[in-house]
């Protein structure tokens, strides 16, 4: 089962660098160019310095980029820029931040090293499809590196509650070695906890169960894929993780939305008259301005959502209104593929996917990769997205739940890339695994 083991960490040296709210950063696919910027020019030392964005690192430059990160980090190791603790440990985490109605959250968790394990060990359980180009991009950027700055997420079941209790319990009898608030007001509050028995009971329950992999997929299998050209390098067999209960209260999950752009010829009557055989389709109310057009829309989506229908929302390009697409049942079943098992088979996200991106659409996982398929987050984004000509389709969906994901993970499934937003993100930066056997305070592989 799930293999977990203490680590030295390294971490920013405070007495060096300044407050650490202005070195922190989202992990690298949530940063586009312009937050890259912003966050290069806030400190000379933030992480963004060690990891390009979603955008930056691509095939055409990956090599040239990941040589003057590495330069980056090695200058850093060198400078006492980030240095090592002087003993491993299990890292406690409290992070506060407020969501999308303004309400203010708390989420704890710990930072560990977990062991790289295999898929068909079915061990470390995966929800979704990854794409193979970061993965590909992104395998020289480790290699100069030798560093992750930011830890994957993996839920974990505590319903007892008793490992929060234990760690939480632990922290309150040490002084944090890191407590900052970052410039967006999130606050990330953290714990270094080396008592040798605590370490064991944690790494003994985990040891019991499989584990969620909720965001990470591609770290992950680009971890994999360096331990395995480096098998004797111990530190390369595992990554660094912020372990969460899967029924931890502080988390939220969000709807990734879909855009369609690329497509060579769009008929819309014609798109329409297909879509009419597997679905109703019903124009949303009129609205004055942008903003309530989507307001209604997400209205009418939850509560399609509520009466537990399978819908989403989509808009095209020069159409006047929103539409609201509910599945018919039996003809989406008469068309579904046989093998699409029953934990994933009335997913929005999957039926989206398979219905429409794959039906009238034509949309091949290829295609998808290269770019016809845009994401994003904010569902006010969809209008504008259609009006300049950026997408021809969009879609808004509901947003999945953590039992769902964990259905299709057991079930050994696999939903569409960028299925759902994790909230909030685990901020790189906190606390670095360094793999380079040359540099001093590093681990071994998980016992």
């Amino acid at each position: 089962m799930a293999k977990i083991q203490p680590f030295t960490a390294w971490r920013y040296n405070l007495a060096k660098v300044g407050d650490p709210g202005d070195l922190l950063a989202p992990p690298y696919d949530r940063i586009d160019p312009f937050l890259a910027e912003q966050l290069t020019d806030r400190h000379e030392y933030n992480v963004v310095r060690l990891m390009p964005g979603r955008i930056a690192l691509n095939e055409q430059n990956s090599e040239e980029t990941a040589s003057n990160l590495g330069a980056t980090a090695a200058r850093w190791r060198q400078e006492a820029v980030v240095i090592p603790d002087r003993e491993p440990g299990l890292y406690f985490y409290r992070q506060g931040w407020l969501d999308r109605e303004g309400r203010h959250r708390l989420s704890k968790g710990f930072f560990a090293l977990l062991h790289l394990e295999t898929e068909r060990e079915r061990v470390v359980l995966h929800h979704e499809a990854d794409w193979m180009s970061p993965r590909v991009n992104r395998q020289p950027l480790l290699a100069a590196t030798r560093l992750h700055p930011a830890p994957i997420l993996i839920l974990f079941a505590d319903p007892e509650r008793e490992v929060m209790s234990w760690l939480t319990g632990a922290a309150g009898q040490t002084n944090p070695c890191l407590d900052t608030e970052c410039r967006d007001g999130s606050t990330h509050t953290l714990y270094r906890l080396t008592d040798r028995d605590l370490i064991d009971r944690v790494a003994r329950t985990l040891a019991e169960q499989k584990v969620l992999l909720a965001d990470g997929h591609d770290r992950y299998r680009t971890a994999q894929a360096y331990a395995a050209a480096n098998p004797r390098n111990p530190a390369a067999q595992s990554i660094l993780a912020c372990f969460m209960p899967i029924e931890e209260d502080g988390l939220d999950l969000q709807p990734i939305h879909r855009a369609i752009t690329g497509l060579a010829t769009l008929r819309p009557d014609d798109l329409l008259f297909e879509m009419s055989k597997i679905f109703y389709l019903r124009e949303l109310e009129k609205k004055a301005s942008p903003a309530e057009r989507i307001e209604c829309a997400l209205r009418e989506l939850a509560a399609a959502g509520a009466a537990g229908k399978t819908a989403f929302i989509m808009g095209i390009a020069g159409a006047a209104e929103l539409l609201l697409l509910e599945v018919k049942n039996d003809a989406a079943q008469l068309i579904l593929p046989e093998g699409l098992a029953e934990p994933i088979r009335d997913l929005d996200i999957a039926l989206l996917h398979r219905l429409v991106l794959e039906g009238p659409l034509g949309l091949d996982p290829r295609r998808r990769e290269l770019g016809s398929l845009l994401f994003f987050e904010n569902p006010y984004d969809l209008p504008s997205l259609l009006e300049s000509g950026k997408a021809q389709i969009a879609f808004l969906l509901n947003s999945l739940e953590v039992p769902q994901l964990e259905a299709v993970a057991q079930a050994n499934l696999k939903l569409p890339h960028k299925a759902v937003r994790f909230f909030p993100d685990i901020p790189a930066g906190v606390v670095f695994q360094n793999i380079d056997p040359t540099a001093g305070g590093i681990d071994g592989s998980a016992r």
